[in-house]
């Protein structure tokens, strides 16, 4: 091949890998790989959001009696109305609606826009402008008052007269009332916290107090956006907790009086911010009212991570109880990682508790009566786990579950959907195959996705008679069937629309190899390029991650399409991608296998570095499996924070040969602790003079989460210990990897792994043309 056809055959693959990770975020490539089913009220019925070609969209409505999908109302009609009400064009397949709501053809479909409410009629395509309560409020159970948040204190207004009293005068920046976590020093999901007694009476709502935490690490805009020369400080007065900082950042829960405006303080340390942070406490279902009103309840993991409680609140004496206490040493899980909500369900009917725990060494269910906090028993046991909660029954006793492992012969991180009775244990199989079932709930990342939906989505109909489930696996388009109780399906809801997959797509193929004890199986997957043939030799790269790592699905979430997509668009450059979960690297698996440590080896945050002592291992028996992969050309990326692509240079030089690390901490010292102490162990920079092989630092100066000095600690050992490395810092970048940093790990990779010359590319990222769209719509 002449130099020019290798430019031009470089340039092409670029291209093809630029527009696979450009679907990230923008359904560009496959479209309806999941349905967000919304349930109507009183009906076995719901809506959902269908997405078109060319970043388009149409609301649809499912009558599962009948059997019928079809739009939910006439777009067009609804697109001229709001033209003509304000006075501009609306696209029939663009509308941004907001809290939408969707209801029979009687009642209509509300929504916000440009700031206001609206209603539309379908049936006489009416659309009228409403004075409801913004969405920012709450309103009391009886409809006549609303509660709402003022320079950081609580107010109420009466509805019928708009008069407004406020009812806390010492709310501000520091003492902050109903509002989000800022651990990062920085707010995390913009929420307004307080729930409504059920008489109306009093509100339970929590301040975060911060005065007292310390100073979190600069940052430091060196590139002034608005045009000035002089460096300037962002946000000198944020706070962010490190490991073994006292105090932290942490709730303290009160009631107040509303009609007298009097607080009843919990009688309790405060209950400090658990990861993760990006729900709010009350929306992610961490405490809700008693059915007298008098009593509350609320999840509480005190420092260190190794205890979960229940509390009982007397919201009118204050008197504070433990119900329930989980300890283990190794630390307890409320929130599983493939979730943003703890599996914790209370049934107000009977006033019992569903709780989670691992206290067995595997993922289970218990049933717990939440007037003494005893427990009544175990609703699941088991050598497998159950991996979410859809629906409680309260009068047939039945609760939907979805568990994994309970088939030797399947792979452990497909996921099935039956019923279980909570008196008797009995479990039936609704649907079980050799898939992963994605079920929205509210509480998993898959129902909390960056654009659609709200949290309303719900797999399971109301009357329980129906459920909605998207069926996937890394290999193969997913398809969303709607069933019936019993399992028996009623329709297809949509099967993806993979139309747009580039010319000579290669589905990825999973994979299950021994974990470096030669012992404990371990599952992946292996991507190839679209022009594969097993004829030639290929650099390999490992892309493994420690969370969400598309491992038994097409994509379980935004963070798992992302990553699926990163590894398409690595392979697509010529290289085999390789992804792997090792052991300790996350909690989808018994305790023995998510606990797992090398006392050998430093732990950086949960990069449990004998991952790669997994990763390595898997990449051996593949090599060996597939002789097209080159053992002697291995590679290792990371796509932020969690330093695997340093754990693998550092640890293992004699495998991997090049490396980009991105956003590294590398020092669990210098990131938001959640209340986590300092292990104590050796840092991953500790290993820095190991290095043999090429590594690209990569770092967004402005990222505060993962901050700057994380890079710079790796900087100073790799100095120290007098090596040649590469870096990349961007004065301007934050978190989130963008198009330029994501471009130049592929040409390091493709120059110092495959050898070949990269071609001159500008990319921009699925996320920036996302952020784009986002705003062209506001």
């Amino acid at each position: 091949m002449t130099d020019m056809a290798a430019d031009a055959e470089m340039l092409a693959r670029y291209e093809r890998a630029a527009k696979i990770e450009q679907a990230t975020f923008t359904k560009s490539l496959v479209r309806n790989d999941t349905v967000h089913p919304v349930w109507i009220d009183g009906a076995d019925a719901f809506w959902y959001r269908r997405d078109l070609p060319g970043g388009r969209w149409q609301f649809r409505l499912v009558d599962a009696a009948a059997r019928t999908n079809r739009p939910a109302f006439d777009h067009a009609a609804l697109a001229g109305a709001l033209s003509e009400a304000l006075s501009r064009p609306m696209c029939p397949q663009t509308l941004p609606l907001k809290q939408l709501a969707i209801g029979t053809e009687r009642r209509g479909a509300t929504f916000q826009l440009s700031g206001k409410r609206w209603r539309f009629d379908p049936g006489s395509s009416r659309l009228e402008c409403r004075a409801d309560a913004t969405p920012d409020w709450r309103v009391s159970p009886d409809g006549k008052k609303a509660v709402f948040l003022k320079d950081h204190n609580l107010w109420v207004r009466t509805l019928s007269t708009g008069a407004d009293r406020q009812l806390t005068v010492d709310g501000e920046r520091r003492f902050a009332y109903a509002g989000p976590a800022t651990v990062y020093g920085r707010t995390e999901a913009p929420c307004f916290e307080v729930l409504w007694s059920p008489d109306g009476a009093r509100l339970l709502t929590y301040v975060i107090d911060t005065r007292d935490v310390g100073p979190g690490p600069a940052i430091v805009e060196y590139v002034p956006t608005d045009g000035s020369a002089r460096p300037k400080l962002v946000d000198a007065d944020r706070r962010v907790a490190l490991p073994g900082d006292d105090p932290i950042e942490a709730r303290r829960f009160l009631s107040i009086c509303v009609e007298t405006g009097e607080s009843v303080w919990a009688d309790a340390p405060p209950s400090p911010v658990a990861s993760p942070p990006y729900v709010g406490f009350f929306s992610a279902f961490q405490g809700w009212w008693s059915k007298d009103g008098r009593r509350a309840y609320y999840l509480d993991q005190p420092p260190g991570g190794k205890t979960g409680r229940l509390r009982e609140f007397d919201t009118q004496t204050g008197q504070v109880r433990t119900l329930i206490e989980d300890r283990a040493d190794q630390g307890v899980t409320l929130t599983p990682v493939d979730h943003l909500c703890p599996l914790v369900v209370p049934i107000h009917e009977t006033n019992e508790l569903i709780w989670y725990s691992r206290r067995s060494g595997h993922a289970h269910f218990y049933l717990h009566d939440l007037d003494t906090g005893q427990l009544r028993r175990a609703i699941t046991q088991g050598p497998w786990l159950v991996r979410n909660i859809l629906h409680v029954d309260p009068r047939g006793r039945d609760v939907w579950i979805q568990t994994a492992g309970r088939h030797a012969e399947k792979n452990p991180y497909y996921t099935d959907i039956c019923r279980i009775n909570v008196d008797t244990g009995d479990l039936t199989d609704i649907v079980n195959t050799d898939h992963t079932y994605f079920c929205a709930d509210g509480r998993s990342r898959i129902s909390c996705s960056y654009d659609f939906p709200d949290r309303r989505a719900r797999a399971v109909s109301s009357s329980g008679d129906y459920i909605v489930a998207t069926r996937s696996r890394v290999d193969m388009p997913p398809t969303t069937v709607l069933f019936d109780r019993d399992g028996t399906p009623v329709m297809t809801v949509e099967d993806a629309d993979v139309s747009s997959l580039p010319d000579g797509w290669t589905w990825p193929e999973p994979v299950m190899v021994k974990a470096a004890d030669g012992q404990t199986d371990l599952y992946g997957v292996v991507f190839r390029p679209s022009d594969f043939s097993p004829d030639r030799t290929y650099p390999i790269i490992d892309a493994s991650y420690a969370y969400s790592a598309p491992i038994g699905s097409f994509s379980n979430s935004p963070a798992g399409e992302r990553l699926y997509y990163a590894a398409a668009a690595l392979a697509e450059l010529g290289f085999i991608v390789v992804m792997v979960n090792g052991r300790g690297t996350e909690d989808l698996r018994d305790e023995a296998f998510n606990r797992y440590a090398d006392p050998e080896r430093p732990v950086a945050g949960k990069v449990a570095a004998t991952n790669k002592a997994d990763c390595v291992s898997a990449i051996k028996q593949l090599g060996a499996r597939f002789r097209y992969m080159d053992l002697d050309r291995v590679g290792v990326v990371e796509f932020g924070s969690v330093p695997a692509a340093i754990a693998g240079l550092f640890l293992f030089p004699d495998v991997y040969k090049v490396g980009v690390s991105n956003n590294p901490i590398c020092d669990t010292r210098v990131m938001a602790s959640f209340g986590y102490p300092h292990s104590g162990q050796a840092q991953l920079d500790s290993y820095a003079d190991r290095l043999d092989g090429r590594l690209l630092l990569i770092a967004g100066m402005m990222d505060d989460v993962a901050p700057v000095a994380g890079a710079f600690r790796v900087v100073d050992a790799l100095i120290r210990a007098d090596k040649r490395f590469d870096m990349l810092f961007m004065p301007n970048a934050g978190h989130e990897l963008n198009g330029y940093m994501i471009a130049r790990t592929w040409d390091y990779l493709v120059e110092h792994l495959a050898g070949r010359t990269p071609p001159k590319f500008a990319l921009k990222s699925g996320f920036e043309l996302f952020l784009e769209a986002q705003s062209q719509q506001l």
